[in-house]
């Protein structure tokens, strides 16, 4: 069974698109994130890993890995609704890899390469001008500066630290 991509993203915005998984995110936000991630885990394999063993696999779970944002833990609920909804549009291998890869794609302990991928692709999106957007869309609703809620200013000040240690 071929993958249909255009099917699995019409799938994706079916039910992503008009979801609104935390008060201060835009509607359908993890449908785009998916998106994003997707394009991003396959683009970051082949900077670092030869062959394309998993990159369906990879290209899936990064679709849907956020399917079950709002329903914690996320990252084990959105395995079993992925599950459920490419059961019939997946192939049984491709599916069983992805839903693995949804459930363990918040678990920073893993020395898994595949997982590790996913979370890089995943964290890689919420940097540059998407975590500037972010940090100012945050700040409006809490009422806080974005240099309090910046998480890449955070990140690379510790960065920083550490090199200069």
């Amino acid at each position: 069974m071929a993958i249909d991509y255009s099917h699995l993203d019409a799938l994706a915005a079916k039910l992503m698109r008009d979801r609104k998984t935390h008060p201060n995110r835009e509607t359908g936000f993890v449908y785009r994130h998916g998106g994003r991630v997707a394009v991003s885990v396959i683009a970051l394999r082949k900077r670092v890993m030869a062959g394309e063993s998993h990159d369906d696999a990879l290209r899936v779970a990064a679709m849907f890995h956020d399917i079950g944002k709002g329903i914690e833990p996320h990252a084990r609920s959105g395995a079993l609704l992925a599950q459920d909804a490419l059961r019939e549009r997946v192939p049984p291998d491709v599916l069983a890899e992805a839903v693995r890869l949804i459930a363990e794609h918040q678990s920073y302990q893993t020395n898994d390469p595949w997982v590790q991928l996913l979370q890089d692709a995943d964290v890689l999106d919420h940097f540059g001008t998407l975590d500037v957007g972010l940090a100012f869309q945050y700040g409006a609703h809490s009422h806080s500066t974005p240099k309090r809620t910046h998480r890449s200013e955070r990140f690379f000040r510790k960065t920083r630290s550490r090199k200069e240690a």
